[in-house]
């Protein structure tokens, strides 16, 4: 977790991101697009729940809802994973 205080330097932090951090999320032609498999979002979900059994007061988000510069994640989490 971030505090407030620290929120605006973690951002520009997160703002460099390397060409390897982000193949993953790409489709291939090189465009940002949901490549999770059924596994993966199966598991997300499980860790997500523990987390927010918790940590109920935890508004979950994704990459690009906390800097509008990431393309990532390519789904919509807050929809997504909305409790």
């Amino acid at each position: 977790f971030v505090e407030t205080d620290d929120l605006a330097s973690y951002i520009q932090q997160q703002a460099t991101v390397k060409k390897s951090d982000i193949k993953a999320v790409l489709d291939e032609l090189g465009n940002p697009a949901d490549t999770r498999t059924e596994a993966q979002k199966r598991t997300m979900l499980s860790l997500l729940r523990e987390l927010k059994e918790r940590y109920p007061r935890a508004i979950i988000v994704g990459h690009h809802n906390l800097n509008p510069l990431k393309a990532c994640p390519c789904f919509d989490a807050i929809k997504e994973f909305k409790t």
